[in-house]
């Protein structure tokens, strides 16, 4: 049974929710909405309008001049970093957004380094922090295996071992950078009950998938599901590495493909990568019902550029981490 205080977080929890939906509402609206009484939704706004949460306006409500107080979320109350880091052409390059409750973005900077380790991962929080101290929550994703937000098997090797949590002292989600991709499609275009599996196909690169199930990431029990890249092909991950080029990929894209849909069975199968383009997950479509029945199938995205995708990922994972944090 949870204790009074608990269930005040939660009931708070669910306003500030039909507030990002709705923008503004009055107290009777809010408990519509809620299921919560009017009575506890005027305690709960006005204890979060007097902390700065929460701003109201007068609204009139009849000729007779009555009126009654409408209820928005202060935007600036609390924001999110958002930050990744990735390898291109062997350049370190860092993204990084601050955004607000509203998932608007007050700052974006992209940065190449060649060598990009912990410490200066952590000088770029920290000077970021200075600059936006309202920031209360930060989402890293990462190339690698992210196991109880440490950094292993990363695409940058001085990156190997690294943890943020203890230094930064504020609630940190580090994931692995398919995760938040398929999480923020999955924010982005689909229904709650639906099942979609991203997968990333790149150039001479292990390929990975990333499986959400009804809002849920499907990560594992030590986070490898959908590195799909340790399937028993035959040949050693250096070897097939040089498989997954232009001119030889469809064969094991294919197999890695069919293997996610016989385990997931996802109604969505969104891929990219610089290895595809329309014609090729057309072909991969065709390759696939030589082993699958077309009609067991499900439907083929192709998404040339998924970075909105990966930005409204790191966002829901800041945003949930900050409000997890709140409950312990």
């Amino acid at each position: 049974m949870r204790d009074n205080s608990e269930v005040r977080k939660h009931n708070k929890k669910k306003i500030r929710q039909e507030l990002r939906k709705n923008i503004r509402a009055s107290k009777q609206q809010m408990s519509n909405m809620t299921g919560l009484s009017v009575a506890t939704c005027n305690t709960l706004l006005n204890e979060m309008e007097s902390e700065g949460e929460v701003i109201s306006e007068k609204s009139l409500t009849s000729k007779v001049g009555r009126s009654t107080s409408i209820y928005s979320l202060n935007e600036h109350y609390g924001l999110y970093l958002c930050l990744e880091f990735s390898i291109v052409k062997t350049k370190r390059v860092l993204t990084w957004n601050v955004m607000t409750i509203y998932e608007h973005v007050l700052e974006r900077s992209v940065e190449t380094h060649d060598f990009l380790d912990e410490s200066m991962l952590l000088k770029v929080i920290t000077d970021i922090r200075i600059k936006y101290p309202r920031i209360c929550s930060i989402s890293i994703g990462t190339p690698s295996i992210a196991e109880h937000n440490i950094i292993k098997y990363c695409d940058i090797p001085e990156l190997e071992g690294s943890s943020f949590v203890k230094e930064l002292s504020l609630p940190v989600a580090i994931e692995n950078d398919m995760h938040l991709k398929a999480y923020g499609y999955f924010k982005a275009e689909c229904v709650e009950n639906e099942i979609v599996t991203l997968g990333l196909f790149s150039e001479h690169l292990l390929p990975g998938t990333s499986t959400i199930v009804k809002g849920h990431i499907i990560r594992g029990a030590n986070q490898i599901a959908g590195l799909v890249g340790f399937l028993p092909f035959g040949i050693s991950r250096e070897e097939l590495k040089t498989k997954f080029s232009s001119d030889s990929h469809l064969e094991f894209t294919a197999k890695s493909i069919v293997s996610i849909i016989v385990a997931l069975n996802p109604h969505k199968m969104i891929l990219c990568g610089d290895l595809l383009n329309l014609r090729e997950v057309e072909l991969l479509k065709t390759t696939c019902a030589n082993s699958i029945p077309e009609e067991y199938l499900p439907t083929f995205v192709y998404v040339e550029d998924m970075e909105k995708y990966y930005v409204r990922g790191m966002f829901h994972r800041a945003l949930e981490v900050s409000e997890e944090y709140e409950h312990h």
